[in-house]
């Protein structure tokens, strides 16, 4: 096989998270979604074949594959999680209109802001 090991397990991991349930389905997407993976992958013999895909990804020991994954994940959540409880100083709530009732004159007598009963 000439297809780079990333390649075939990223472009399978994609296809997966875009509800391919299918070896060939996978090559489809692979197929479509072409330009937008060369962005990201090598691809220096363009896209497997679904064949490729079936006989790699099965030679892959799941439990290993299994651990490296979810390792990777728990690192990325926690970095998420890290960034959305990170405190910022100069936070300021910005205001948008978005249902025109305050140019309509449909504005709420009580609060004096239409959509302040909803925030």
């Amino acid at each position: 096989m000439r297809h780079l090991l990333e390649d075939i397990v990223l472009i399978t991991v994609f296809a997966i998270f875009a509800n391919a349930n299918e070896w060939s389905d996978i090559e489809s997407f692979a197929k479509k979604k072409e330009k937008w993976l060369r962005k990201y992958l090598e691809l220096p013999y363009g896209i497997p074949s679904y064949d490729t895909f079936r006989i790699v990804i099965g030679s892959i020991e799941t439990s290993h594959f299994y651990s490296v994954v979810v390792s990777y994940l728990m690192k990325l959540i926690d970095g998420i999680l890290k960034l959305s409880f990170k405190k910022e100083e100069n936070f300021e709530r910005d205001v948008i209109a978005v249902d025109g009732k305050e140019s309509s004159g449909s504005k709420c007598k009580v609060t004096g802001c239409a959509l302040a009963r909803f925030l």
